[in-house]
């Protein structure tokens, strides 16, 4: 574990210096001193076996090997990403109400059985169901959300 960590915060510096272009730009956008980032990239480069940076009196290049491990870097980033999207929502404590339009063979037959599992996994939102073969408006936001059987008029709305 303690190698995956080296390698994760190697890789976090390298992904900030290849961005900035140098190792100055990393320490302004990071907040971290150089001998950190430094030690980060050399322990890298020491679990790697190889180098990932050219350094130049212009900043960093980097290298072939470099490169391709910035580019599968950006996959943890994206991967990152989503973790913390998905870690805001598990517990997101959402709450408020929300008005459903929908027919009412699609609100009685298929939504209202779905609504105590829903209310389950989020108690904060109630939703209000608007049963009716008339359609809602949703440009004039009658409803918040709304599940017709027709094709709507407006681009926009799907």
């Amino acid at each position: 574990m303690k190698d995956l960590a080296v390698i994760l915060q190697g890789i976090a510096s390298a992904s900030v210096i290849a961005k900035e272009r140098s190792f100055r730009g990393a320490m302004r956008d990071t907040g971290s001193g150089f001998r950190k980032l430094q030690h980060q990239i050399d322990a890298l480069e020491e679990r790697l076996g190889f180098i990932i940076f050219h350094r130049t009196p212009d900043g960093v290049i980097p290298t072939r090997e470099g490169q391709i491990i910035l580019d599968e870097a950006r996959k943890i980033e994206v991967i990152a990403a989503n973790i913390m999207r998905l870690g805001k929502s598990l517990n997101n404590e959402t709450e408020g109400e929300v008005l459903l339009a929908t027919t009412e063979g699609l609100g009685t037959f298929w939504i209202s059985p779905q609504l105590r599992a829903f209310n389950r996994h989020h108690p904060g939102i109630s939703i209000r169901l608007h049963p009716s073969m008339a359609l809602a408006d949703l440009r004039r936001f009658d409803v918040d959300l709304a599940l017709q059987v027709i094709e709507p008029t407006v681009p926009n709305i799907k």
